[in-house]
């Protein structure tokens, strides 16, 4: 167990000397979208990657290779440029042959998707030093424009731009986050409608317990607020009466959960762009009959199942992550794509919930020598893993808010000693939590308390270092030692 910790500690140092040595940087970044008077849109993207270390040539697909997804139902790729220059200066075309038009993976196991391509460029005359110029255009047969750009790559860019244009009268809504790394932009003044620009981006962070990418780093929305049109009417699946029989259970509830976790587990999803489809959402009769589809068809098609199970249900946000559904009674809230439990709706919740477990543990022990003996202890129900916290940070830690105050009894046999004295651990740290742990012996009997506090989900990288001393001595005296006269 030791060893494997220690590689493991390794392999995190390592990914923050990765974060300081870059395999490979950007020295241009660029999406372009013209929004045209005929309904349609171009979308322009170019970058220009420079290649570092080797790694970044063999190891890393989307480095040595792009992947360009299109729907040629309405969409037509035109590739403008694809060369590498090489460290003395000349330019090597990208041959024909390195072309390669395929079923995207993430389409495999729905026929109705089939229709997808992927354009997968597998760039040659790669060398440390080269630079790969890559310029496209995809023509969208489509007035719709709904794109989330993320400056920061997983490679340091010198420079990244939006570029927008579209006609006097096209509305043009541009929404940023506010994340926890922001970055600074600035905003070009020329003759395009919007022109955002980002110099000198460090890149992404590879760390254990991170923030999702849309609360860390900076992220920018642009819509043209055009949206399809939605038959969104929960009709009758037919075929499902029966499914939904056997999934009936005697509380409401439960037949629920059964419904959101036969849909989880049982229809395949599809993990595409909605672009790809003009952000148009299946009928559930269509996800049904396929068996497969994005999450949003897979998300109206647990809704329709509801309705036909007899619930009412709505979403409560455009992602339609979280379903309202009335339910013995009361309005509840369950995830429509990860198997949370469900809680009620509209009831305020402690954001520091207090828990707290007072049981017997039976002994479990493995014998040493010379009747010492080794006792497992319990180790509290809060699973952080130290090894995977280390001394250094580059990003805040994106954590659980808890009070747990565990009490655990174990039942010794006669004559049994612990050995050595009792241990009492603990520290606090104001504003970010608190951790104690006593383990002593009373008669027979083994005796074991621990408490956690966590006050924030999110640990500052100022506040890191006294979490992490929290979080290591929660996670230690897993075992003691007895001996039994």
């Amino acid at each position: 167990m030791k060893k494997a910790l220690t590689i493991l500690s390794i392999a995190l140092l390592f990914g923050s000397l990765w974060a300081q040595n870059p395999d490979a940087e950007y020295n241009l970044i660029k999406h372009h979208y013209t929004l045209n008077s005929d309904s349609t849109i171009d979308y322009n993207f170019r970058k220009e990657i420079k290649y570092l270390r080797n790694k970044a040539i063999t190891a890393y697909a989307d480095k040595g290779e792009t992947f360009i997804l299109y729907n040629p139902a309405f969409e037509t790729l035109t590739i403008n440029e694809c060369y590498t220059i090489r460290p003395d200066g000349t330019k090597v075309e990208t041959p024909q042959n390195a072309f390669i038009n395929q079923l995207p993976s993430e389409c495999t196991d729905c026929g109705r998707f089939n229709g997808i391509r992927e354009m997968a460029i597998v760039h040659t005359a790669l060398e440390i030093n080269s630079v790969v110029v890559l310029d496209y255009t995809i023509h969208r047969k489509s007035n719709i424009l709904n794109e989330t750009l993320q400056p920061q790559q997983n490679c340091p860019v010198k420079k990244f731009e939006i570029i927008v244009d579209a006609p006097k009268n096209e509305n043009i809504n541009v929404q940023y986050n506010k994340p926890l790394q922001g970055i600074q932009w600035t905003m070009a003044n020329d003759t395009h409608r919007y022109h955002f620009v980002a110099q000198n981006l460090a890149q992404t962070i590879s760390e254990s317990y991170m923030p999702t990418p849309e609360k860390l780093y900076t992220q920018v929305t642009i819509s043209n607020d055009r949206v399809p049109i939605h038959n969104e009417a929960l009709k009758t699946i037919e075929g499902a009466d029966a499914l939904l029989n056997t999934l009936k259970k005697e509380k409401e509830s439960d037949y629920v959960v059964a419904i959101r976790d036969y849909v989880i587990d049982n229809i395949n999803s599809n993990n595409i762009p909605l672009s790809l489809l003009n952000y148009e959402v299946s009928p559930a009769s269509v996800t049904w009959a396929a068996n497969c589809g994005t999450q949003k068809d897979k998300n109206l098609l647990l809704r329709s199942l509801l309705k036909q199970a007899g619930f009412s249900s709505y979403f409560v946000d455009e992602s339609e992550q979280t379903l309202i559904v009335t339910a013995d009674g009361m309005q509840q809230r369950l995830s429509a794509t990860h198997k949370t439990p469900i809680i009620l709706y509209g009831v305020a919740r402690d954001e520091n919930p207090s828990n707290s477990v007072d049981m017997e543990m039976p002994l479990d022990t493995i014998a040493l020598a010379d009747g010492y003996y080794m006792v497992k202890l319990p180790m509290g129900r809060q699973n952080y893993n130290p090894a995977m916290l280390t001394s250094e940070r580059l990003s805040p830690a994106q954590v659980r808010r808890c009070n747990e105050t565990d009490r655990y009894t174990i039942q010794l046999p006669k004559g049994a000693k612990l050995v050595g004295d009792k241990i009492e651990a603990s520290k606090k740290a104001s504003g970010i939590g608190e951790v104690s742990i006593s383990i002593k012996q009373k008669g027979n009997t083994l005796e074991i308390k621990r408490n956690l506090v966590i006050e924030k989900d999110i640990i500052s990288v100022e506040d890191y270092k006294d979490f992490r001393e929290i979080i290591q001595i929660w996670g230690s005296y897993s075992q003691v030692q007895l001996v039994i006269d």
